[in-house]
Protein backbone atom coordinates (compact mmCIF):
# COMPACT_ATOMS: atom_id res chain seq x y z
CA UNK A 1 0.00 0.00 0.00
CA UNK A 2 1.38 3.39 -0.99
CA UNK A 3 1.74 6.51 1.56
CA UNK A 4 -0.88 8.39 -0.01
CA UNK A 5 -3.27 4.86 0.28
CA UNK A 6 -1.82 4.38 4.17
CA UNK A 7 -3.09 8.22 4.78
CA UNK A 8 -5.97 7.57 3.08
CA UNK A 9 -7.38 4.49 5.49
CA UNK A 10 -6.04 5.77 8.79
CA UNK A 11 -7.67 9.20 8.41
CA UNK A 12 -10.85 7.56 8.47
CA UNK A 13 -12.55 5.98 11.39
CA UNK A 14 -15.17 3.08 11.09
CA UNK A 15 -18.24 4.96 9.76
CA UNK A 16 -16.67 7.59 7.20
CA UNK A 17 -14.01 5.18 5.74
CA UNK A 18 -12.70 7.38 2.59
CA UNK A 19 -13.30 10.85 1.56
CA UNK A 20 -16.80 11.06 -0.22
CA UNK A 21 -15.15 11.77 -3.04
CA UNK A 22 -12.95 9.13 -3.18
CA UNK A 23 -15.95 6.80 -2.29
CA UNK A 24 -18.06 8.27 -5.03
CA UNK A 25 -15.11 7.97 -7.84
CA UNK A 26 -13.88 5.09 -7.01
CA UNK A 27 -17.91 3.91 -7.11
CA UNK A 28 -18.08 5.49 -10.54
CA UNK A 29 -15.01 3.55 -12.41
CA UNK A 30 -16.23 0.08 -10.92
CA UNK A 31 -19.58 0.90 -12.39
CA UNK A 32 -18.00 1.29 -15.52
CA UNK A 33 -15.71 -1.75 -14.75
CA UNK A 34 -19.44 -4.07 -14.58
CA UNK A 35 -20.52 -2.11 -17.17
CA UNK A 36 -18.22 -3.59 -19.89
CA UNK A 37 -18.33 -6.59 -18.31
CA UNK A 38 -22.32 -6.92 -18.86
CA UNK A 39 -21.55 -5.72 -22.25
CA UNK A 40 -18.81 -8.29 -22.52
CA UNK A 41 -21.52 -10.90 -21.36
CA UNK A 42 -23.93 -9.97 -23.90
CA UNK A 43 -21.72 -9.55 -26.42
CA UNK A 44 -21.96 -13.12 -28.06
CA UNK A 45 -25.17 -13.03 -27.32
CA UNK A 46 -25.86 -10.45 -29.99
CA UNK A 47 -23.50 -11.88 -32.19
CA UNK A 48 -24.74 -15.52 -32.31
CA UNK A 49 -27.57 -14.48 -34.73
CA UNK A 50 -24.78 -13.74 -37.91
CA UNK A 51 -21.87 -15.96 -36.08
CA UNK A 52 -24.30 -18.61 -36.54
CA UNK A 53 -25.30 -17.95 -40.24
CA UNK A 54 -22.09 -17.33 -41.10
CA UNK A 55 -20.62 -20.25 -39.84
CA UNK A 56 -23.51 -22.80 -41.20
CA UNK A 57 -24.77 -23.74 -37.99
CA UNK A 58 -27.74 -23.33 -35.54
CA UNK A 59 -27.78 -20.49 -32.52
CA UNK A 60 -28.24 -23.63 -30.57
CA UNK A 61 -24.73 -25.14 -30.97
CA UNK A 62 -23.26 -22.16 -29.46
CA UNK A 63 -24.49 -23.01 -26.23
CA UNK A 64 -21.44 -24.76 -25.12
CA UNK A 65 -19.66 -21.07 -25.19
CA UNK A 66 -22.27 -19.40 -23.27
CA UNK A 67 -22.36 -21.83 -20.71
CA UNK A 68 -18.63 -21.91 -19.88
CA UNK A 69 -18.44 -18.04 -20.00
CA UNK A 70 -20.74 -18.71 -17.03
CA UNK A 71 -18.82 -21.43 -15.84
CA UNK A 72 -15.10 -19.22 -15.87
CA UNK A 73 -17.82 -16.13 -13.95
CA UNK A 74 -18.38 -18.79 -11.51
CA UNK A 75 -14.95 -19.96 -10.86
CA UNK A 76 -13.49 -16.25 -10.95
CA UNK A 77 -16.32 -15.43 -8.39
CA UNK A 78 -15.51 -18.09 -5.69
CA UNK A 79 -11.40 -17.65 -6.31
CA UNK A 80 -12.23 -13.57 -5.91
CA UNK A 81 -12.75 -13.43 -1.77
CA UNK A 82 -9.34 -15.56 -1.29
CA UNK A 83 -7.33 -14.01 -3.82
CA UNK A 84 -8.21 -10.60 -2.71
CA UNK A 85 -6.94 -11.18 0.06
CA UNK A 86 -3.75 -11.96 -0.80
CA UNK A 87 -3.19 -9.57 -3.34
CA UNK A 88 -5.21 -6.86 -2.32
CA UNK A 89 -8.41 -5.94 -3.18
CA UNK A 90 -7.87 -3.00 -5.58
CA UNK A 91 -5.01 -4.78 -7.06
CA UNK A 92 -6.71 -8.18 -7.86
CA UNK A 93 -10.30 -5.69 -9.16
CA UNK A 94 -7.74 -4.11 -11.76
CA UNK A 95 -6.26 -7.54 -12.82
CA UNK A 96 -9.55 -8.97 -13.01
CA UNK A 97 -10.46 -6.39 -15.21
CA UNK A 98 -7.25 -6.17 -17.80
CA UNK A 99 -7.83 -10.07 -17.95
CA UNK A 100 -11.00 -10.33 -19.02
CA UNK A 101 -10.17 -7.53 -21.84
CA UNK A 102 -7.41 -9.15 -23.06
CA UNK A 103 -9.30 -12.74 -23.27
CA UNK A 104 -12.16 -10.73 -25.60
CA UNK A 105 -9.25 -9.40 -27.86
CA UNK A 106 -8.30 -12.97 -28.29
CA UNK A 107 -11.59 -14.31 -29.30
CA UNK A 108 -11.61 -11.31 -31.90
CA UNK A 109 -8.60 -12.56 -33.22
CA UNK A 110 -9.32 -16.22 -33.35
CA UNK A 111 -12.73 -15.88 -34.70
CA UNK A 112 -11.86 -16.45 -38.26
CA UNK A 113 -11.26 -20.11 -37.05
CA UNK A 114 -14.96 -20.64 -36.83
CA UNK A 115 -13.74 -23.08 -33.75
CA UNK A 116 -16.95 -23.35 -31.47
CA UNK A 117 -14.33 -25.25 -29.25
CA UNK A 118 -11.63 -22.84 -29.51
CA UNK A 119 -14.28 -19.97 -28.53
CA UNK A 120 -15.84 -22.36 -25.55
CA UNK A 121 -12.41 -22.53 -24.32
CA UNK A 122 -11.50 -18.84 -24.31
CA UNK A 123 -15.19 -17.77 -22.96
CA UNK A 124 -13.91 -19.70 -20.47
CA UNK A 125 -11.39 -18.16 -19.65
CA UNK A 126 -12.52 -14.58 -20.10
CA UNK A 127 -15.54 -15.31 -17.58
CA UNK A 128 -12.73 -16.09 -14.95
CA UNK A 129 -12.09 -12.18 -15.38
CA UNK A 130 -15.44 -11.38 -15.43
CA UNK A 131 -16.38 -13.09 -12.20
CA UNK A 132 -13.71 -11.51 -10.19
CA UNK A 133 -14.65 -7.65 -10.93
CA UNK A 134 -17.82 -7.53 -9.63
CA UNK A 135 -17.58 -9.00 -5.51
CA UNK A 136 -14.37 -7.13 -5.03
CA UNK A 137 -15.71 -4.28 -6.58
CA UNK A 138 -18.33 -4.19 -4.10
CA UNK A 139 -16.71 -5.31 -0.51
CA UNK A 140 -14.08 -2.61 -1.20
CA UNK A 141 -16.53 0.38 -2.57
CA UNK A 142 -19.03 -1.07 0.52
CA UNK A 143 -15.96 -1.82 3.28
CA UNK A 144 -15.16 1.95 2.64
CA UNK A 145 -18.82 3.53 2.99
CA UNK A 146 -20.89 4.56 5.47
CA UNK A 147 -23.22 2.11 6.88
CA UNK A 148 -26.07 3.84 5.72
CA UNK A 149 -24.66 4.03 2.51
CA UNK A 150 -23.62 0.54 1.76
CA UNK A 151 -26.62 -1.07 0.38
CA UNK A 152 -26.46 1.92 -2.07
CA UNK A 153 -22.97 1.67 -2.90
CA UNK A 154 -23.51 -1.63 -3.73
CA UNK A 155 -26.65 -1.50 -6.32
CA UNK A 156 -25.47 1.11 -7.89
CA UNK A 157 -21.93 -1.00 -8.80
CA UNK A 158 -24.07 -4.18 -9.58
CA UNK A 159 -26.10 -1.55 -12.06
CA UNK A 160 -23.77 -1.99 -14.42
CA UNK A 161 -24.06 -4.83 -15.41
CA UNK A 162 -27.62 -4.09 -16.60
CA UNK A 163 -26.66 -0.79 -18.02
CA UNK A 164 -24.09 -2.53 -20.22
CA UNK A 165 -26.32 -5.28 -21.37
CA UNK A 166 -28.67 -2.29 -22.76
CA UNK A 167 -25.55 -0.48 -24.22
CA UNK A 168 -25.30 -3.75 -26.12
CA UNK A 169 -28.59 -4.06 -26.80
CA UNK A 170 -28.75 -1.01 -28.28
CA UNK A 171 -25.72 -0.60 -30.26
CA UNK A 172 -25.59 -4.29 -31.09
CA UNK A 173 -27.19 -4.03 -34.20
CA UNK A 174 -25.21 -1.00 -35.53
CA UNK A 175 -21.80 -3.02 -34.97
CA UNK A 176 -23.22 -5.84 -36.02
CA UNK A 177 -24.34 -4.23 -39.59
CA UNK A 178 -20.41 -2.25 -39.52
CA UNK A 179 -17.88 -4.31 -37.57
CA UNK A 180 -19.50 -7.29 -37.82
CA UNK A 181 -19.27 -9.79 -35.37
CA UNK A 182 -15.45 -9.88 -34.74
CA UNK A 183 -15.36 -6.18 -34.15
CA UNK A 184 -17.97 -6.02 -31.48
CA UNK A 185 -15.21 -8.23 -29.67
CA UNK A 186 -12.18 -5.93 -30.65
CA UNK A 187 -14.65 -2.93 -28.86
CA UNK A 188 -15.51 -5.32 -25.79
CA UNK A 189 -11.74 -6.01 -25.12
CA UNK A 190 -10.12 -2.94 -25.81
CA UNK A 191 -12.55 -0.58 -23.60
CA UNK A 192 -11.44 -2.62 -20.07
CA UNK A 193 -7.82 -1.02 -20.44
CA UNK A 194 -9.10 2.14 -20.51
CA UNK A 195 -10.82 1.62 -17.05
CA UNK A 196 -8.10 -0.45 -15.91
CA UNK A 197 -5.78 2.42 -16.45
CA UNK A 198 -7.54 5.28 -14.29
CA UNK A 199 -7.94 2.39 -11.64
CA UNK A 200 -4.37 1.89 -11.18
CA UNK A 201 -4.57 5.97 -10.36
CA UNK A 202 -7.40 5.94 -8.45
CA UNK A 203 -6.30 7.32 -4.43
CA UNK A 204 -8.46 4.05 -3.33
CA UNK A 205 -6.37 1.95 -0.50
CA UNK A 206 -5.81 -1.56 -1.42
CA UNK A 207 -6.83 -2.47 1.58
CA UNK A 208 -10.35 -3.02 3.95
CA UNK A 209 -10.54 0.23 6.38
CA UNK A 210 -7.45 -0.15 8.79
CA UNK A 211 -10.37 -0.60 11.77
CA UNK A 212 -12.53 -3.47 9.71
CA UNK A 213 -9.30 -6.39 9.95
CA UNK A 214 -6.74 -6.88 12.53
CA UNK A 215 -3.88 -8.25 10.76
CA UNK A 216 -3.36 -11.01 7.84
CA UNK A 217 -4.56 -14.30 10.24
CA UNK A 218 -8.10 -12.38 11.28
CA UNK A 219 -8.48 -11.78 7.34
CA UNK A 220 -8.05 -14.98 6.42
CA UNK A 221 -9.83 -16.18 8.96
CA UNK A 222 -12.96 -13.96 8.69
CA UNK A 223 -13.19 -14.75 4.75
CA UNK A 224 -13.39 -18.34 5.35
CA UNK A 225 -16.61 -19.54 3.65
CA UNK A 226 -17.40 -21.23 7.09
CA UNK A 227 -18.34 -17.81 8.38
CA UNK A 228 -21.14 -17.62 5.89
CA UNK A 229 -23.21 -20.85 7.81
CA UNK A 230 -22.86 -19.33 11.55
CA UNK A 231 -25.65 -20.31 14.01
CA UNK A 232 -26.98 -16.31 13.39
CA UNK A 233 -26.72 -16.59 9.25
CA UNK A 234 -26.61 -20.62 8.02
CA UNK A 235 -30.38 -20.12 7.38
CA UNK A 236 -30.27 -16.58 5.69
CA UNK A 237 -27.25 -17.53 3.45
CA UNK A 238 -29.43 -21.10 2.60
CA UNK A 239 -31.85 -18.96 1.12
CA UNK A 240 -29.89 -15.82 -0.42
CA UNK A 241 -28.48 -18.47 -2.11
CA UNK A 242 -31.49 -19.71 -3.84
CA UNK A 243 -32.35 -16.61 -4.52
CA UNK A 244 -29.18 -15.85 -6.70
CA UNK A 245 -29.87 -18.83 -8.25
CA UNK A 246 -33.45 -17.90 -9.67
CA UNK A 247 -32.62 -14.78 -10.45
CA UNK A 248 -29.87 -15.42 -12.54
CA UNK A 249 -31.42 -18.36 -14.16
CA UNK A 250 -34.41 -15.84 -15.63
CA UNK A 251 -32.33 -13.17 -16.14
CA UNK A 252 -29.60 -15.35 -18.51
CA UNK A 253 -32.28 -17.29 -20.22
CA UNK A 254 -33.40 -14.30 -21.37
CA UNK A 255 -30.32 -12.41 -22.19
CA UNK A 256 -28.65 -14.93 -23.62
CA UNK A 257 -31.36 -16.06 -26.16
CA UNK A 258 -34.10 -13.20 -26.70
CA UNK A 259 -31.99 -12.02 -29.92
CA UNK A 260 -32.73 -15.72 -31.16
CA UNK A 261 -35.74 -16.34 -29.65
CA UNK A 262 -37.67 -13.09 -31.40
CA UNK A 263 -37.42 -14.54 -34.72
CA UNK A 264 -40.77 -16.08 -33.76
CA UNK A 265 -42.22 -12.52 -33.11
CA UNK A 266 -41.09 -11.21 -36.58
CA UNK A 267 -37.95 -9.25 -35.69
CA UNK A 268 -34.73 -9.24 -37.94
CA UNK A 269 -31.48 -10.07 -36.97
CA UNK A 270 -30.55 -6.52 -36.74
CA UNK A 271 -34.15 -5.67 -34.56
CA UNK A 272 -33.12 -8.34 -32.48
CA UNK A 273 -30.43 -7.22 -29.83
CA UNK A 274 -33.26 -4.44 -29.15
CA UNK A 275 -35.08 -7.10 -27.46
CA UNK A 276 -31.86 -7.43 -24.90
CA UNK A 277 -31.68 -3.38 -25.01
CA UNK A 278 -35.40 -2.96 -23.50
CA UNK A 279 -35.21 -6.15 -21.20
CA UNK A 280 -32.09 -4.24 -19.49
CA UNK A 281 -33.19 -0.78 -19.56
CA UNK A 282 -36.30 -2.14 -17.75
CA UNK A 283 -33.64 -3.48 -15.36
CA UNK A 284 -31.79 -0.05 -14.92
CA UNK A 285 -34.99 1.48 -14.44
CA UNK A 286 -35.91 -1.03 -11.92
CA UNK A 287 -33.04 -0.86 -10.00
CA UNK A 288 -32.91 3.08 -9.75
CA UNK A 289 -37.49 2.13 -8.04
CA UNK A 290 -35.25 -0.09 -6.01
CA UNK A 291 -32.83 2.40 -4.95
CA UNK A 292 -35.00 4.90 -4.22
CA UNK A 293 -37.74 2.55 -2.27
CA UNK A 294 -35.02 0.73 -0.76
CA UNK A 295 -34.46 3.20 2.58
CA UNK A 296 -38.14 3.65 3.01
CA UNK A 297 -39.31 -0.19 2.45
CA UNK A 298 -35.86 -2.42 2.41
CA UNK A 299 -34.02 -3.95 -0.75
CA UNK A 300 -35.99 -7.53 -0.51
CA UNK A 301 -39.33 -5.80 0.10
CA UNK A 302 -39.12 -3.91 -2.55
CA UNK A 303 -38.34 -6.71 -4.75
CA UNK A 304 -41.10 -8.79 -3.56
CA UNK A 305 -43.08 -5.87 -5.84
CA UNK A 306 -40.87 -5.63 -8.50
CA UNK A 307 -41.09 -9.58 -8.68
CA UNK A 308 -44.95 -9.61 -9.36
CA UNK A 309 -44.23 -6.81 -12.11
CA UNK A 310 -41.94 -9.42 -13.83
CA UNK A 311 -44.20 -12.40 -13.38
CA UNK A 312 -46.91 -10.91 -15.12
CA UNK A 313 -44.65 -9.13 -17.36
CA UNK A 314 -43.54 -12.81 -18.86
CA UNK A 315 -46.87 -13.78 -18.39
CA UNK A 316 -48.26 -11.87 -21.05
CA UNK A 317 -45.16 -12.70 -23.27
CA UNK A 318 -46.27 -16.36 -23.22
CA UNK A 319 -49.91 -15.92 -23.70
CA UNK A 320 -51.08 -12.53 -25.43
CA UNK A 321 -50.84 -11.66 -29.32
CA UNK A 322 -48.87 -8.50 -29.56
CA UNK A 323 -46.99 -6.17 -31.58
CA UNK A 324 -43.10 -5.53 -32.27
CA UNK A 325 -43.50 -2.70 -29.90
CA UNK A 326 -45.68 -4.64 -27.40
CA UNK A 327 -42.82 -6.76 -27.10
CA UNK A 328 -40.60 -4.07 -26.42
CA UNK A 329 -42.23 -2.87 -23.93
CA UNK A 330 -43.47 -6.22 -22.03
CA UNK A 331 -39.42 -7.07 -22.13
CA UNK A 332 -39.07 -3.46 -20.35
CA UNK A 333 -41.41 -4.28 -17.74
CA UNK A 334 -39.72 -7.65 -17.76
CA UNK A 335 -36.55 -6.70 -17.00
CA UNK A 336 -37.55 -4.26 -14.15
CA UNK A 337 -39.09 -6.84 -12.50
CA UNK A 338 -36.09 -9.61 -12.69
CA UNK A 339 -32.91 -8.49 -13.55
CA UNK A 340 -34.09 -5.75 -9.89
CA UNK A 341 -33.88 -9.17 -8.11
CA UNK A 342 -30.21 -10.30 -9.29
CA UNK A 343 -28.94 -6.51 -8.13
CA UNK A 344 -31.27 -6.31 -5.03
CA UNK A 345 -29.70 -9.95 -3.73
CA UNK A 346 -26.18 -8.70 -3.88
CA UNK A 347 -27.23 -5.62 -2.05
CA UNK A 348 -29.06 -7.44 0.79
CA UNK A 349 -25.38 -9.34 0.79
CA UNK A 350 -23.68 -6.65 2.08
CA UNK A 351 -25.40 -5.71 4.94
CA UNK A 352 -26.04 -9.43 6.15
CA UNK A 353 -22.32 -10.81 6.07
CA UNK A 354 -19.76 -8.51 8.62
CA UNK A 355 -16.57 -6.49 6.61
CA UNK A 356 -14.03 -9.23 7.16
CA UNK A 357 -16.62 -12.18 5.48
CA UNK A 358 -18.40 -9.55 2.69
CA UNK A 359 -16.10 -9.99 -0.23
CA UNK A 360 -16.44 -13.90 0.47
CA UNK A 361 -20.39 -13.64 1.22
CA UNK A 362 -20.75 -11.37 -2.23
CA UNK A 363 -18.26 -13.80 -3.96
CA UNK A 364 -20.26 -16.96 -3.00
CA UNK A 365 -23.50 -15.61 -3.59
CA UNK A 366 -22.24 -14.19 -7.14
CA UNK A 367 -21.05 -17.37 -7.77
CA UNK A 368 -24.30 -20.11 -6.87
CA UNK A 369 -26.16 -16.94 -9.09
CA UNK A 370 -24.13 -17.26 -11.66
CA UNK A 371 -24.63 -21.26 -11.28
CA UNK A 372 -28.25 -20.00 -12.71
CA UNK A 373 -26.29 -18.75 -15.38
CA UNK A 374 -24.25 -21.95 -16.38
CA UNK A 375 -27.99 -23.49 -16.31
CA UNK A 376 -30.15 -21.18 -18.33
CA UNK A 377 -28.13 -20.97 -21.50
CA UNK A 378 -28.28 -24.52 -21.69
CA UNK A 379 -32.05 -24.98 -20.66
CA UNK A 380 -33.19 -22.44 -23.60
CA UNK A 381 -30.21 -24.36 -25.89
CA UNK A 382 -32.26 -27.93 -25.12
CA UNK A 383 -36.07 -26.31 -25.32
CA UNK A 384 -34.78 -23.98 -28.40
CA UNK A 385 -33.57 -27.45 -30.20
CA UNK A 386 -36.67 -29.11 -28.76
CA UNK A 387 -38.32 -26.86 -31.37
CA UNK A 388 -40.29 -24.67 -28.49
CA UNK A 389 -41.22 -21.60 -29.34
CA UNK A 390 -40.35 -18.30 -27.81
CA UNK A 391 -43.57 -18.22 -25.80
CA UNK A 392 -43.63 -21.18 -24.26
CA UNK A 393 -40.37 -20.81 -23.22
CA UNK A 394 -40.66 -17.25 -21.89
CA UNK A 395 -43.69 -18.70 -19.63
CA UNK A 396 -41.03 -21.48 -18.06
CA UNK A 397 -38.92 -18.13 -17.44
CA UNK A 398 -41.46 -16.75 -15.28
CA UNK A 399 -41.27 -20.09 -12.41
CA UNK A 400 -37.94 -19.14 -10.91
CA UNK A 401 -39.50 -15.39 -10.39
CA UNK A 402 -42.12 -16.88 -8.23
CA UNK A 403 -39.67 -18.26 -6.42
CA UNK A 404 -37.39 -15.51 -6.05
CA UNK A 405 -40.21 -13.62 -4.28
CA UNK A 406 -40.59 -15.99 -1.95
CA UNK A 407 -36.96 -15.17 -1.17
CA UNK A 408 -37.23 -11.88 -0.81
CA UNK A 409 -40.58 -12.02 1.24
CA UNK A 410 -38.38 -14.31 3.49
CA UNK A 411 -35.13 -11.95 3.89
CA UNK A 412 -37.48 -8.89 3.80
CA UNK A 413 -39.36 -9.77 6.73
CA UNK A 414 -37.08 -12.18 8.90
CA UNK A 415 -33.23 -10.95 8.17
CA UNK A 416 -31.07 -11.07 11.75
CA UNK A 417 -29.79 -7.27 12.60
CA UNK A 418 -27.20 -5.72 10.52
CA UNK A 419 -23.86 -7.03 10.81
CA UNK A 420 -21.75 -5.12 13.51
CA UNK A 421 -19.01 -3.74 10.76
Amino acid sequence: MSAQESRLAQRSGPDARVRPGVLWSFTALTFLAVLLDGFDTVSLAFSLPEMAAGWHVSPADFSLALVLTNLGAVAGYVLSGWLSTVLGPKRFLLLGVAWYGLFTLMVAATLPMHSIPLLAGLRFVTGLGLGAVLPVAIALGSAHAPARLRERVAVLTTLGLAVGATVGGFVGGSLISSLGARGVFWVAGALPFVVAGALMLHPMPNALPADAVADAAVRRREAAVSQLFTPRLRVFTAVLWVFAFVAFLTTYIINSWVPSLLKDYGFTAVQAPLGIAMYNLGGILGTLVLVLLSTRLGTARTQVVTSCFGIAALAVLGVAQLTHAGVLVALLIAGAGTITNGNGQMAVATTLYPTGARATGIGWNAAVGRVGSIVAPAVGGVLIAASFGARPILLIAAVPVVVALACAAFLGFRRPAPADR
